[in-house]
C-alpha cells in the first residue's frame, strides 16, 4: 500500500491522499471509505492552520510545544494531526466536556450532564465516573467516521437559531 501511496502522491501531486489501512483499517466498508475522504478532505485546512500557527509562534519567539486535542478528548503531536487530522474533527466538543468532567470531578461530582449552546447547535454529553464515554464511531452530519470520539449528541439549534411557526400548519 506504501507503494500505492508514493504512486498516488507522484500522480496528483498536491492532492491530498489518504490511504485508508492506514486511516481506519478494519471492516466496514462504507465508513472507512468516508472516514478515510473526510481525513483528505480535513487535512489541507488542517496542514495551512498548523503551519500558521507555527510561523506566529515562531515570528513572536515563543518556543511553545504544541499539541493538538483530537476528537476522543486526547492529545496528539503535529506530526500526528498532520498524518491523521479526521482524528480532529470533533476536537471542540471533546475539549469542552473533557474540561466539564475535569472541573466537575474536583469538585466531587462524578456523574454530570454536560451542555454546550453554541450559535447554530447545542452539544450534549453523558460523564460517568469523571470521564466521558467515548464512542468508536460518530456522525459528521450525515456521514459516518470511524475514529475515537467522545459521545457528543448535536442539536441543530442554539442561541441564535430562529423558531417559527408556519403559517399552513399553524
Amino acid at each position: 500500500m506504501q507503494r500505492v501511496e508514493a504512486i498516488a502522491q507522484d500522480v496528483l501531486g498536491s492532492i491530498p491522499v489518504s490511504i485508508s489501512s492506514n486511516i481506519t483499517p478494519e471492516f466496514r466498508e462504507y465508513a472507512r471509505a468516508v472516514t478515510t475522504v473526510m481525513n483528505s478532505y480535513v487535512g489541507p485546512v488542517l496542514q495551512r492552520y498548523l503551519t500558521s500557527l507555527e510561523q506566529k509562534l515562531a515570528d513572536s519567539n515563543i518556543p511553545a510545544p504544541l499539541q493538538v486535542v483530537r476528537s476522543d478528548g486526547g492529545l496528539q503531536s503535529l506530526a500526528a494531526a498532520r498524518e491523521h487530522p479526521v482524528q480532529t474533527v470533533l476536537s471542540g466538543p471533546s475539549g469542552g466536556v473533557n474540561g466539564a468532567a475535569f472541573v466537575a470531578h474536583r469538585a466531587g461530582h462524578d456523574r454530570i450532564l454536560t451542555f454546550d449552546m453554541g450559535g447554530t447547535s447545542t452539544d450534549v454529553a453523558v460523564c460517568v465516573g469523571g470521564s466521558p464515554t467515548i464512542t468508536r464511531e460518530t456522525q459528521v452530519g450525515s456521514f459516518p467516521v470511524r475514529a475515537p470520539s467522545v459521545d457528543v449528541e448535536s442539536i441543530g439549534a442554539g442561541g441564535g437559531s430562529i423558531a417559527s411557526v408556519s403559517p399552513v400548519t399553524g
